[in-house]
Order: C-alpha cells, then structure tokens, then sequence
C-alpha cells in the first residue's frame, strides 16, 4: 500500500507493545556487560599509567631538589674556603656567629691566663686581640 497516492506523508512511526525472544535479551545483557568491563578495564589502566607518571615525576623532582641542594652546598664550602683564604679572622666570625651563649664546661689552655675561651675580644684602644684559647663546647 503506497500512502502518497492518497496524499499521506508520514512524518514517524511508532511501534509499541515489543516484546523480544529471551536469549535476545540475555544476548543484549551480555553485550552490555561486556562493554562495562571493557571500559573500567581501560579506566583502571589509563588509572595506572597516570600514577605512574606522577610517581616518575615527583622523583624526578626530588632528584633535582638534591642536586640544587648538593650545588648550594658546595658552593657555600667554596666561598667559606676563599673567605678563610682571605682572611683568617673569618674563622671566628664564624664562631661567634653559630655560639650559643654557654661558656665550655671544660677550660684548657695557657698557664692560668684567666682569660675567657672560645674567641677572642678585641681590647679596647689597642686594635689587638687578647690571646684566649680556643675551646669547644661540650654537647
């Protein structure tokens, strides 16, 4: 049956009230199933390849942190060793600088020279230095 012949135009169908064949269904469910597993199974990989990345970068990271470390390290050991070379007086710059305030529970030094340890004072007037003996604490 031809419907424009009758001046008919069929815009949709409508087919209602389907009912398919069980092993259709169960073959559609399975199909279904399938295409989960398939998808979480590239999810857990694609999962894992970004923990992976992210593992190997934040290495990478640390690797270059130390080695900015190690360069800062040696650098500083270089300008200390110029700094001494230099001028010998850096040294107990150096002293004062990393004292705690707390005299040395242990003195040892000339014959009871009565002068205080670990660095020496300038005196006032003279530009000298005292010669006090020098002495670490005891940690």
């Amino acid at each position: 049956m031809s419907l424009p012949k009758y001046n008919i135009i069929v815009d949709a169908i409508s087919i209602t009230e389907f009912e398919f064949s069980a092993d259709f269904v169960r073959a559609l469910q399975a199909q279904n199933e399938l295409r989960r597993i398939e998808i979480e199974a590239q999810q857990a990989e694609a999962r894992a390849v970004g923990e992976q990345q992210a593992n190997i970068a934040r290495a990478e990271g640390v690797r270059q942190a130390n080695a900015l470390q190690a360069q800062g390290e040696a650098q500083a050991i270089t300008t200390i060793d110029e700094q001494l070379r230099q001028s010998p007086s850096y040294l107990e710059w150096l002293k004062s600088q990393r004292w705690d305030g707390q005299l040395p529970l242990v003195v040892s030094g000339g014959a009871g020279s009565g002068e205080t340890p670990f660095i020496s004072i300038p005196t006032s007037g003279s530009g000298s230095t005292t010669g006090g003996t020098n002495v670490t604490t005891a940690e």
